[in-house]
């Protein structure tokens, strides 16, 4: 078993009932292992903000759209070439 340590944490009231109600509803043991459970999954979560070197985020952008609506592509274009996301021709 690894080695533990006591902490104190101050919380908001209204944020202590709201983890408190969840635990319950996940049926968890205890609050110190709900704790540790939020913790690990928020260091997981935001580990790769503070990570060194390079590195990309990628994603996808799916529109789907009626073709025969000239508007649409209008908007599209308006919102989207600003960003770079719909290039120049």
């Amino acid at each position: 078993m690894p080695e533990v340590v006591r902490i104190s944490v101050t919380l908001p009231k209204h944020l202590l009932l709201r983890f408190d109600s969840l635990i319950r509803s996940l049926g968890l043991k205890s609050r110190s292992r709900a704790v540790s459970e939020a913790i690990s999954l928020y260091l997981m979560e935001r580990a790769w903000l503070v990570e060194e070197g390079n590195f990309q985020v990628v994603g996808s952008l799916t529109l789907i759209y009626r073709h025969d609506k000239a508007l649409n592509i209008i908007v599209l274009i308006a919102l989207f070439r600003p960003q770079g996301i719909i290039p120049e021709r």
